[in-house]
């Protein structure tokens, strides 16, 4: 089988997962209902909540972690461990990386049944290959879609463009450091989104 063929989902950085998408996933990994606007106050996704609640995985802070490991999970003990020293934005999408790497488990046991631990890091030293970096942009994808639904972001840069007429370059600093706030994520995550809108 060549390596096209081995990838989990057929993918790239700049796709996203549909609302509806994301509910099917969940649910289908859970063996239970999802609906992720259940979880979402305002426009943020209690990322927290959807792991312990949802799907009984407990998230713990490390204050011993290597500076360069955002988080890890051990699908044995179902536990997200996060870098404590990171920022707020860097453990929230931390904690939706691994929820997917979870997800991804459930879903396709056979391609990870001696995956037992994932790490996320911000370099290269924990992956081994090509499989592996493919399965951490796929993680990227989902978690990406997960803080951002796009149904809400796309609604919210609709709100916004209609009070303010339109995107411009002058302006458009000011829509990505407004959403960033509303949906508690980094503002590098949204500038491809708002791009998207734009184009």
């Amino acid at each position: 089988m060549g390596k096209e063929n081995q990838r989990v989902v057929v993918s790239n950085t700049y796709n996203k997962f549909s609302t509806e998408e994301i509910n099917h996933l969940f649910a289908e990994a859970a063996g239970k209902p999802f609906n992720i606007a259940d979880f979402i106050s305002g426009n943020e996704v209690n990322i927290s909540r959807i792991a312990q609640d949802f799907f009984g995985i407990k998230v713990a802070m490390d204050e011993k972690m290597d500076s360069d490991t955002s988080g890890k999970i051990d699908m044995t003990a179902k536990q997200i461990t996060v870098n404590f020293f990171q920022h707020t934005h860097r453990q929230r999408f931390t904690i939706a990386h691994e929820i997917s790497h979870y997800i991804f488990h459930q879903l396709y046991p056979d391609k990870f049944a001696d995956l037992q631990e994932v790490f996320r890091s911000e370099n290269n030293v924990h992956y081994e290959g090509w499989q592996d970096m493919q399965n951490e942009i796929d993680a990227n994808q989902l978690a990406s879609s997960i803080l951002m639904p796009s149904d809400l972001l796309r609604g919210s840069i609709h709100s916004w463009t209609n009070q303010h007429s339109s995107i411009t370059s002058k302006n458009v600093n000011e829509l990505v450091d407004d959403l960033s706030e509303k949906f508690n994520v980094s503002p590098a995550s949204l500038i491809y989104h708002v791009k998207n809108f734009r184009d």
